[in-house]
């Protein structure tokens, strides 16, 4: 994993090396010199929780700067690679950019801005879905057996689902039971847009908003959730999406505008209102956040 900006461990790094030569080298040392390396390991797994609970990517360097500090913390892998501790937070995948390498992807952290570069050769051979709902880990399903993996692309970690039923460009949607191992197949239509949000699936049709509560132990059930409204008129290309905006489900749509016979794109905004089942214009936008899409999915 490499990044763009300064880590915030490379002192501490540089530090544990430098004192690891100067005593292969017999040589003298500042006597003002901290050796790091040698931080017991009650200290050292304190502060490796408290970054771990900030963000697995800052954990993971911590443990990368010395084997003393690799012994006394929890590897990862020694853990199921569901258990979200270890599941990043704040990421999102950056849109691979023309000519890059294919098994090389840019993050990015939406709250610092800091930028990784991660090799991910688990992504050969895959179609690459959207991010999980809590947005840590990538969904893929192989292009030969068509089974579905989640892939944790920090600590690369891989859950293999059961394999899904090839889909001949109707997206269908189909869910996994829990129970049973397998795959329930919600939706036969044509589909424009999912997310999974507060316990249910959402899919965005040509003629209303359906959801499905995915925590029910039955197999779930689409319904309609809300009416599209005026949005149903609205003119929108592949571009639309259903946003999570930071706790409050909202549809975001690109339309061709006509200011004075040329055609500029834009963008509308609708909140969806679940409870009383329709979608509502927001004049003021996604309240200055930003979002980041693609024709596959936004974040």
């Amino acid at each position: 994993m490499s990044s763009t900006t300064a880590l915030p461990n490379k002192a501490v790094e540089t530090c544990c090396r430098q004192e690891k030569c100067a005593r292969i080298a017999g040589t003298a040392i500042d006597p003002n010199w901290t050796d790091w390396a040698d931080l017991i390991a009650g200290p050292a797994g304190l502060i490796a929780e408290r970054v771990l609970a900030d963000d697995v990517a800052d954990y993971l360097r911590f443990r990368a700067v010395c084997r003393t500090w690799r012994r006394c913390t929890a590897s990862p892998h020694a853990h199921d690679s569901l258990d979200r501790r270890f599941h990043p937070r704040r990421w999102i995948m950056l849109a691979q950019t023309l000519g890059a390498i294919r098994k090389r992807r840019d993050f990015l952290n939406i709250s610092t801005g800091e930028r990784i570069r991660v090799n991910l050769p688990e992504l050969r051979y895959q179609y690459v879905f959207r991010a999980t709902s809590d947005g840590g880990l990538i969904v893929l399903c192989d292009k030969r057996t068509y089974v579905v993996r989640l892939l944790n692309p920090l600590t690369r970690q891989l859950t293999t689902l059961p394999a899904a039923i090839r889909q001949q460009y109707t997206g269908s949607t189909q869910r996994r039971n829990g129970n049973d191992k397998q795959w329930t197949r919600l939706h036969t239509g044509h589909i424009i847009t999912t997310l999974p949000f507060a316990g249910c699936f959402y899919c965005l049709t040509e003629t209303a908003l359906m959801g499905a509560d995915t925590t029910a132990s039955t197999n779930p059930q689409l319904a309609v959730a809300s009416e599209l409204g005026d949005m149903g008129s609205a003119r929108y290309d592949q571009t639309v999406k259903l946003v999570d905006n930071d706790g409050e489900l909202v549809l975001v749509c690109r339309i061709m505008r006509d200011n004075n016979n040329t055609f500029r794109k834009g963008y509308e905004v609708y909140r969806v209102d679940l409870e009383a089942g329709i979608t509502l214009p927001m004049q003021q936008g996604i309240g200055g956040r930003a979002l980041f899409a693609i024709q596959s999915c936004s974040c």
